[in-house]
């Protein structure tokens, strides 16, 4: 989730850039959700030990989260979806390969489990997430 924040030039600006779809749906996660499942797997190593888990605390479309960010900064935004020529420029190749593959795959993670596998993560919905950012002082530039 905190991947937003690469793009805080151009939410001051008013703009929420991606070059996904404005439809596609991406799983994000909170770093403090990461963080709280690594301190549960460490504390218990026993119940994790040999595991793989697949971490995501909401799914949205970058229409859903400029919604999200609207309501929560109290500034209109508006979706722009940046062009793949634009991330080659600014990502090369391996950027373009990764967002296409965001655009057709995505990432995958059964949210249920994860709350009954981890109960002590709350597991943040983007907008509980962005509740919790000072954008007053973020979006000031």
């Amino acid at each position: 989730m905190e991947n937003a924040f690469f793009g805080l030039a151009q939410l001051r600006q008013g703009v929420y850039g991606s070059p996904l779809a404005p439809t596609r749906r991406l799983m994000q996660v909170a770093v403090s959700d990461i963080a709280g499942a690594v301190v549960a797997a460490l504390e218990n190593r026993a119940r994790y030990a040999g595991k793989r888990f697949d971490l995501a605390g909401d799914e949205l479309s970058g229409e859903e989260v400029v919604a999200i960010l609207s309501k929560v900064t109290g500034r209109p935004l508006s979706y722009f979806q940046v062009p793949m020529a634009m991330i080659r420029g600014a990502m090369g190749e391996e950027g373009v390969k990764m967002y296409e593959w965001f655009e057709t795959t995505g990432y995958s993670a059964d949210r249920a489990a994860l709350r009954r596998d981890f109960p002590e993560v709350p597991w943040l919905p983007f907008e509980a997430w962005a509740r919790a950012q000072d954008w007053k002082k973020l979006l000031a530039g």
